[in-house]
């Protein structure tokens, strides 16, 4: 696999890009082709175009006769050629989110349930896929999927143009493995990742390699118009960036970040200047013309080709496929020691053989060094279910008879058991029962995001969003749910206060939601 030529599609929204790399990662042949720009609905209204099917009003007949033109006219070699085909990131739904360190075997059935506080519509509607990187106390999840119909959009016309896809996958995640092979990025730092192109713009915070957040933004104009207001823009542009550093750090509890990048076709002094006084952080811009090699218009589609070429020959950590059911954990000895090996052998230009052997071996042992540490826990859990019985036990035994030294005794026993028993399980058994109970009381079309509770002023903090095609039935929702936790009998004879902290409108995947927050003051 590492001796063939790879071919990077990337099916953009404005037009198609093709870059065909041999095994070295050099660029052999390339190509751009915008879309025609006279396409007119039927009906003379003019829709977005955000992609190749908006493009050609949904005309599969169209597309493949285009396609078919310009792949013919790019002299790519299709022939065993691994093609990797990377799509628009507005046409995907990925999230980053974190859950409890939990066994393998269960962490797709967590997953599944866990992703659909962050999805405004049923799990059966999308394919996804995704990857797991295992931290001390947690596990760190990253999540992309597509509407079903969407897929089936691709799927087809890429069956009729007979394309060997190796892999489909989002168009940012090609974007960052060019980012690490040309060194512009590590694996080893929190990067803001700003992309500006013509009067649109994205901003990506990628931690430790991991794409944690991602959002698009409008601007006037990009850096490369002359005729744009640079002051508003900049602007625009820092308030996003500042706005998005804040909810990263607030949501997953990071510090921050370490610098900036800033992609655009031509450099502007006074954005770099003001993203320095404002943020007070390094801002490194890059010109995409130099990522891509080549002096072109389109510079940027074309780096997102070359960059999914590149996941032939030039594996890195994101590995997430949508063109195949299959999920991926970053720990699989297979994906693994492929990823190893390739980055090694680049940095100490050593035999791929002998890295994929010591690999093997090293990964072994590291297996080895797992089960015995997992052994080592399975005394603490019969411990604790020992602990459980005897509670049990002495709590339903027949106390009557017994005198005061032996209740003294047996008082005194239970205290220390249930010392290692509030050691050896969960701390906020408090506030369990309620958690318990709460997604029965969610109203429809209700999603929550974010629960916390603090111990010290004991308030419950629900935060979540809500997608209703009726705009009064989206603001009654959160009220609706207050409603419902009142008339609940765990929370109406134990609760002082419920209330609304805050409601807003916004836009999430070109869904409109409502976003609300609810405190809920424990008594007692």
């Amino acid at each position: 696999m590492f001796d063939k030529n790879a071919v990077g599609i990337f099916l953009g929204s404005q037009g198609l890009s093709i870059v065909e790399t041999a095994s070295t990662g050099k660029i052999k042949n390339h190509i751009y082709a915008p879309y025609p720009k006279d396409i007119a609905a039927p009906s003379g209204v003019t829709v977005p175009k955000d992609n190749i099917f908006s493009v050609f009003l949904d005309n599969e007949v169209e597309i493949v006769a285009f396609l078919q033109r310009r792949i013919r006219d790019s002299r790519v070699n299709l022939e065993n050629t691994g093609i990797v085909v990377c799509v628009p990131y507005r046409d995907l739904i990925v999230r980053f989110f974190e859950i409890p360190q939990i066994p393998r075997k269960d962490i797709d059935a967590s997953i599944g349930f866990e992703i659909k506080k962050y999805i405004p519509f049923k799990l059966e509607e999308i394919t996804y896929d995704y990857q797991t990187f295992s931290q001390k106390n947690i596990i760190e999840v990253l999540f992309a999927g597509i509407k079903n119909d969407n897929l089936q959009k691709y799927n087809s016309i890429l069956t009729q143009l007979k394309l060997n896809v190796a892999a489909i996958e989002p168009s940012q995640f090609s974007l960052f493995r060019l980012l690490k092979v040309k060194k512009i990025m590590s694996n080893k730092e929190s990067v803001v990742v700003i992309e500006l192109e013509r009067d649109e713009g994205t901003i990506a915070i990628v931690d430790n390699g991991i794409p944690c957040f991602s959002r698009d933004i409008k601007i006037a104009g990009g850096p490369e118009s002359a005729e744009a207001d640079m002051e508003s823009v900049s602007f625009r542009i820092i308030n996003e960036v500042r706005v998005s550093i804040d909810y990263f750090r607030r949501q997953f509890l990071k510090k921050g970040v370490d610098r900036i990048v800033v992609l655009a076709k031509q450099e502007s002094k006074e954005l770099v200047s003001a993203f320095n006084k404002e943020l007070g952080m390094p801002v490194q811009y890059k010109n995409t013309d130099e990522m891509f090699g080549f002096k072109e218009e389109y510079s940027l589609d074309l780096a997102k080709a070359l960059g999914a070429s590149l996941r032939i020959n030039k594996p890195s950590s994101l590995i997430i496929n949508l063109g195949k059911k299959q999920k991926f954990a970053l720990g699989f000895l297979s994906s693994y020691i492929q990823i190893l090996s390739d980055i090694v052998g680049e940095i100490l230009d050593i035999p791929k053989a002998k890295i994929i052997k010591t690999l093997a071996i090293a990964s072994a042992v590291l297996v080895g060094i797992f089960m015995l540490s997992d052994l080592s826990i399975k005394p603490i859990g019969r411990q604790l279910e020992t602990v459980s019985k005897e509670i049990d036990s002495a709590l339903s035994s027949d106390l009557k008879g017994l005198d005061a030294a032996t209740l003294e005794v047996l008082h005194n026993n239970l205290i220390d058991k249930l010392a290692v028993y509030k050691k050896l399980f969960v701390k906020d058994i408090l506030i369990s029962e309620k958690l318990e109970v709460l997604p029965n009381l969610l109203p429809e079309g209700v999603w929550l995001e974010e629960i916390s509770f603090n111990r010290s002023n004991k308030y419950l903090y629900l935060k979540g969003l809500v997608y209703r095609e009726n705009e009064k039935e989206a603001v009654d929702a959160p009220y609706n749910c207050i409603s419902n936790l009142k008339n609940s009998p765990l929370f109406s004879n134990k609760v002082n206060n419920i209330s609304v902290k805050s409601l807003k409108s916004d836009i999430m995947n070109t869904y409109k939601v409502t976003r609300f927050e609810i405190d809920v003051e424990i008594a007692g």
